[in-house]
């Protein structure tokens, strides 16, 4: 985790001194075994605040391989694995119907209440406009907006075909397109990685 709240790469060497990154940056790190309520058995409780005042909580769930979900923002109900571009939007009323004309082609739009708040989650595969974003944040009910990169190596919505998907269809597009093995394996591995970063407005 705190290789992803100070933007640095598992692999890279700052991870052995995470602590003293964190510090040199004044970013406070603390953890605690406690009781929480989840639906997993490998669940962690963060609770994230800025020097604006500005707080978010998240329940997420380890599933292993490096792969993980996050379940809640604030307590309400999501279901989000780093695969979109997402924006996050928290309102104290209900603006579904104005967001609706809003929404940018090709994305997605998910309501959630909880009481008399909601969260409005847009997901798409493709980066969100700073109009887009910037209008929506000038609406009246927003209370904050959120805009989160995903960190997995593809985006969902974007996957790219290989035009194969076992080892003979393999072996016929290598020889059809006069491709080595070699070349197709470096076909597979050039996919772009979007690192994660997390803008609050």
């Amino acid at each position: 985790m705190n290789g992803g709240l100070l933007d640095i790469d598992m692999a890279d060497d700052q991870m052995k001194n995470a602590e003293q990154t964190a510090e040199q940056r004044g970013i406070s790190i603390h953890y605690s075994v406690s009781s929480f309520e989840n639906n997993h058995p490998n669940s962690m409780l963060v609770s994230l605040s800025g020097q604006s005042g500005r707080s978010v909580q998240l329940l997420a769930a380890s599933l292993g391989g490096g792969s993980f979900i996050l379940q809640t923002v604030d307590g309400f109900s999501v279901s989000m694995n780093g695969d979109f571009h997402i924006v996050l939007l928290w309102a104290h009323g209900d603006m579904l119907n104005s967001l609706q004309d809003l929404i940018p082609p090709q994305s997605k739009l998910i309501e959630q209440k909880l009481l008399d708040k909601y969260l409005y989650i847009f997901e798409s595969a493709k980066t969100f406009s700073k109009t887009f974003v910037d209008t929506i944040n000038t609406l009246p009910l927003v209370d904050k907006i959120s805009v989160v990169a995903p960190i997995m190596p593809i985006v969902s919505g974007s996957e790219i075909s290989l035009g194969y998907s076992d080892i003979a269809s393999l072996l016929s597009y290598s020889k059809s397109n006069q491709l080595s093995l070699g070349e197709l394996g470096l076909m597979y591995e050039n996919i772009e990685v979007v690192y994660p970063k997390i803008s609050y407005y």
